[in-house]
């Protein structure tokens, strides 16, 4: 998708986008007051050549520091940003769809690989019926085909010849497709999506004649759901049918893959950064630390505890909560996919309160995207809110709410990597 590129022109999510470029790209839903509402990529095809608009996550990168960078490293840090959209989107299945938009059926790619991920390709069990007593006897077919002889020795009777069953695994319609899908996506997509491939897929190939008789290829598929009962097997063949349905064969360059809340993405890639990175606090200096390798020393989830006994609906639900049994320290993080935080965030104020009891110490921590200049290993944890210890309940300490910035290109790096 690189060839022929014109112009590539860079925004960045929730900053102005110029009039000429919501001219060039006709801009609609994807802004708001003047201001990008999304990060994805745009491609418009044109006479004179392909132009590209890149709308950045907010603060990804600074948008000039983009632009000075050669071809190939920009297409780099798209492959970062939009395999970790598509990464996310995956996990959502169709609960994110109302989020994420894109011209190419990778909503039916995502449901198909998941399949692959689960079950490999699938292929058909065929059963073969044939003389021999090597491997399984058939006694079924043994009784019905064979001749029966009285042993009148021993007064039994004996059958011959033996009749086995042999299972033969074969390629299916099912099968090409399923590869053809799984390739063809990611040759579409080599510039700007890492997408997965293995010994087994690259076997197969790109079967192009499957894309230029695919309306034969939908009849056939639909012709197979019909008689397909297992709820696995058609929720594949049905995406298959989708994929197929969608697939567009002019081979133009006109494509996007937006993400309207990007925010549901930083949420899911901090969890995940907190998880295989996160190494503690040094209390003293109030420095938070990360560590390079993968090493799952915490195990971050999003938390839920009912309240209320009014309401039992009513519950406090932090983004990324993780209890230290062994030092009875508790950590509590919340995703916050915004420049600054304006005023008191009430809801980390309830979390300080109501998760203290018989707590030895909390870190109460709101995480923001911050730029590459950021250092990967060690974050200064800022006080965002301390309250006077004269406010607080007899049981409690201290409260004190951080904020802290990490480096928003290295937690999706870490993300899809």
């Amino acid at each position: 998708m690189r060839n022929n590129i014109q112009n590539i022109d860079v925004v960045m999510d929730k900053r102005t986008v110029s009039e000429e470029l919501i001219k060039r790209y006709q801009l609609e839903d994807e802004l708001k007051n003047g201001c990008s509402r999304f990060v994805g990529i745009i491609y418009k095809d044109t006479d004179e050549g392909v132009n590209i608009l890149v709308s950045l996550p907010f603060n990804y990168m600074k948008v000039n520091d983009f632009q000075n960078l050669n071809i190939k490293r920009q297409f780099n840090n798209i492959q970062t940003i939009l395999t970790s959209i598509l990464k996310y989107n995956r996990t959502q299945g169709l609960m994110g769809i109302d989020d994420f938009h894109c011209s190419f059926p990778i909503n039916a790619y995502n449901q198909i690989y998941s399949f692959y991920q689960k079950y490999g390709l699938y292929r058909e069990n065929i059963i073969n019926i044939k003389q021999g007593q090597n491997g399984n006897i058939d006694w079924k077919s043994t009784f019905r085909k064979s001749n029966s002889f009285i042993n009148t020795k021993t007064n039994t009777i004996v059958y011959f010849p033996f009749y086995q069953k042999e299972k033969i695994v074969t390629n299916n319609l099912i099968t090409e497709c399923m590869a053809f899908v799984l390739n063809y996506t990611k040759e579409y997509f080599k510039d700007i999506l890492q997408l997965p491939i293995s010994a087994e897929l690259e076997s197969f190939g790109v079967n192009y004649s499957l894309l230029n008789n695919k309306d034969y290829v939908v009849q056939q598929l639909k012709e197979e759901l019909s008689h397909t009962y297992k709820d696995y097997l058609r929720n594949l063949i049905t995406n298959l049918v989708r994929f197929f349905e969608k697939l567009e064969t002019n081979y133009s360059y006109d494509f996007s893959m937006i993400q309207f809340e990007f925010h549901n993405v930083w949420e899911h890639a901090v969890n995940e950064f907190l998880t295989n990175h996160f190494i503690g606090v040094d209390e003293d200096k109030t420095l938070f630390k990360f560590t390079n390798e993968k090493i799952e020393k915490f195990f971050f989830q999003k938390d839920s505890r009912s309240y209320d006994l009014v309401n039992a609906n009513n519950r406090l639900e932090p983004d990324h909560y993780y209890y230290d049994k062994e030092n009875n320290v508790q950590y509590i993080f919340d995703s916050k996919y915004m420049e600054k935080l304006n005023g008191l965030n009430h809801k980390q104020l309830i979390y300080g309160i109501l998760y203290s009891k018989g707590i030895e110490k909390t870190f109460n921590t709101l995480v923001l995207p911050g730029l590459p200049s950021i250092n990967k290993n060690s974050v200064q944890g800022a006080k965002h809110v301390e309250v006077k210890e004269d406010l607080l309940p007899d049981s409690i300490n201290e409260l004190i709410i951080y904020q802290i910035r990490l480096n928003e290109k290295f937690v999706l790096e870490s993300f899809i990597n």
